[in-house]
Order: C-alpha cells, then structure tokens, then sequence
C-alpha cells in the first residue's frame, strides 16, 4: 500500500511541476518557458519523439496537461489535432471549411490554440473562433468575428489568438473581446479598431489591470474590466502589418515592427503613454522579441532578403543594441533556463546563450526543411516544431 501511496506522489508531483506551454507564448504570454530540467546541449543529430503531418499553417504547437494541440489546413479545411504530447498518438480532432488565403505565403491558421483543463480555443483565417471541449474535441460554442461582429478580414486572414484570463477569454479580432470561456457570451467589447495581426498581452501597473494590444492602428491600452480606451500611440506600418505583440514590464511597454518601421519603448503611468526612445535597431516583422533580464532577443528585419535579417541583442530601457548574428534568417525564439531556443528559417534548432556580452551559440541541430516561421515549443524536455507546409517535429531534450 506504501509503495502505491508513493507511485501517486511522485506522479501528482510530476504534474504539478510540469512545464507545460498552453497558448501563444507561453503560461505567461512572454515567451518565457519556466522549464529548468532540459539538456541545452543539442546533439549534431536530434533525437526524434516523433513526428507528423498536420496541413499547412503556422500556429505553434501548445502543450497541456499531457496533450498536444495543433492547427493546420488541408484541401480547404482546417483541422484542430489533438495528441498525447509525449508518444504522438492522436486523441481526436475537429475540421471545418476554411480557405488557404495564401498571400505570398503557404497559407493555412496562423493563431495558437489555447489550452485549460475543460477546453481548447482556436482562431482561422477567416474569423471562426471555437470553442472545443478538451476530452473530445466537439464543439461548445463559437463564434464568426466577421458575422457576429461586423468587421473587416484584414488582408492576411486573422491570425491573433486567443489568451485564456481566469474565466474569461480575450482576443482582438478588429474589436477587443472578452468572452465567457464556457459559454461564450459577451463580457465586453471595445470600441472597433483596424484589425492587425497580433495577440492581446494583459498587464498589471500601480494596482489596476489593463490589455495591450497592437492593432493597424496602434498601441492601444484598454481596461482589463470593463474594454474601455485608455490610452493609444499611433504606429503606422506599410502594409498594416502590424503583427507582434507588445513586450511589457511594468510600466514599460516596447513595439516593433518590420518594413524599416523599427522600435519604440513607451512609458505608461496609468492614463498616458509617453516616449522614451524610438529607433530602427529592432524591427521584427511577425515573431516577437523576448525579454530576458534587461536585454531583448528578436530578429531585426529590415527587408524579405533572409542574408540580411540579424539575430539581435538589445538592451530594453535604452533601446542600444549589444550585438547582432546572421546567418539564421528570418527565424523565431523563445527562453528557458539559462539558454535561448532559436529555430532558424530553414529549420535549423539552436540553443544560445542569453547574455548581452556578445552572441554565444551553445548547440545547433537540424530538424526540418522548408520554411519555418513558427516559434517552437519547449514543455516537459520536449521541443515541437512545425514548418510552413505542416511536417511536426518533436525533439527530445529531457535529460
């Protein structure tokens, strides 16, 4: 009987610590992994869990509670996957009709799916936003933003996702939405915005609660209660393609876009936003860049050429940069422990070490071909990568 007793510790303990990933950019939407236990030594050859093909698209792979979601298109339907996240086997799935819109891309869902005990959230293209039942993958509610809101297709399909906040989901799908995360109803809603590409971040200053989100229009800061305007800074991008999201600690609020736009720290003080640099040093284009200490590592994109988009360092409250490294195209990372988790445009796994003293590559490893925009996915000493066309990859780094 004791030894069963210990069997059901040590297995409540391993799920109560495990790391898990469960939407767009993490628990914390920061990019920040807080997995410690992982060897940031790739070998020269990676160590395949296991692998599959999902369908084109470019939502990252989210990790919960031993599952594994993923969204991807094919002969114009999306599919939701659902896996057991350490041997690959599929749990269930969920596909309705959606277009490629394939605009100078490969096309196919570009938001993550988001993730808690009871349910899974995804976003298309072209607007549906579902709620799926986690046990089975069968709807619960959804929602049309185009129908049921009134507002513009932005010209590469919407791509934000959904961010799970206590019993409320949020989205900005061209208006700012929180909805009840069980049935869907409306909590609040701003007012409309041009719709952008990016992800919502909630933050918290001098005790109140807000939501940033970088729309076409701009920085738009709103209450967290009640949706309500605060604050707005205008940061027009050719194309409207604005598609990150803010970086945010404290009151210090940072943006970046491509297409020689650049960057820009702003300071909130609960009613204004006020500028403390702007410059072209850091201009990501669709991955945003994650914040580590006091130094930002993003990828500055000053044209679509791969040979000159630079890996960067920069330092956050004074927007000068420490060190630039090419050769990685237009890639993608994320943090965990002591090392950064970069995946290169064409595939190549790095690990390097996050340090503004100079660029410091610790081990690199191809997983994939072809195009590779998605950021990857550390949880529980498992990396998930996707590449444009849909082949998943999962490497294996637990120690």
């Amino acid at each position: 009987m004791y030894r069963y007793l210990v069997i059901l510790l040590s297995l409540h303990l391993s799920i109560a610590t495990a790391a898990d990933w469960p939407q767009f950019r993490g628990s914390k939407t920061d990019g920040v992994s807080t997995e410690t236990d992982w060897n940031t030594r790739l070998p020269k050859t990676a160590k395949i869990a296991w692998s599959k093909q999902i369908g084109r698209g470019f939502g990252a792979v989210s990790i919960y509670k031993g599952k594994a979601c993923a969204v991807g298109w094919k002969s114009n339907t999306d599919t939701t996957f659902c896996f057991d996240a350490v041997t690959g086997e599929e749990l269930w799935t969920h596909s309705y009709a959606c277009g490629l819109h394939d605009n100078m891309h490969e096309g196919g869902p570009a938001a993550s799916p988001a993730m808690d005990d009871e349910f899974v959230f995804t976003v298309s293209k072209e607007g549906h936003l579902f709620c799926l039942s986690a046990t089975d993958g069968s709807v619960v509610w959804k929602k049309h933003f185009q129908d049921d809101y009134k507002v513009a297709q932005p010209e590469w399909g919407f791509a934000g996702s959904v961010i799970i906040d206590g019993e409320r989901v949020l989205v900005d799908a061209g208006v700012i939405l929180a909805l009840d995360r069980k049935t869907g109803k409306e909590i609040w809603k701003s007012k409309k915005y041009p719709a952008a590409y990016g992800t919502p971040q909630r933050f918290s200053f001098s005790g109140n609660e807000y939501i940033a989100t970088l729309n076409t229009l701009g920085l738009v800061i709103v209450e967290s209660a009640t949706g309500k305007e605060v604050a707005v800074y205008k940061w027009k991008t050719s194309y409207d393609t604005n598609a990150t999201t803010p970086v945010i600690q404290g009151g210090n609020i940072f943006i970046s876009t491509a297409y020689n736009k650049g960057c820009a720290m702003l300071r909130f003080d609960g009613k204004n936003l006020k500028v403390a640099y702007r410059n072209t040093e850091m201009r990501n284009h669709m991955d945003t860049s994650v914040l580590v200490g006091k130094s930002l590592y993003g990828f500055d994109r000053k044209a679509h050429n791969d040979r000159v988009v630079k890996f960067t360092c920069m330092d956050m409250e004074t927007g000068k940069v420490r060190w630039r490294q090419g050769g990685l195209g237009v890639g993608t990372v994320v943090a965990a422990g002591n090392a950064l988790l970069v995946l290169s445009s064409k595939g190549v796994l790095l690990t390097v070490e996050p340090t503004p003293e100079s660029y410091k590559e610790l081990s690199r490893t191809t997983v994939l071909s072809g195009r590779c925009w998605t950021a990857p996915t550390l949880a529980n000493g498992l990396i998930y990568c996707r590449n444009a066309t849909g082949d998943l990859a999962v490497v294996d780094v637990r120690n």
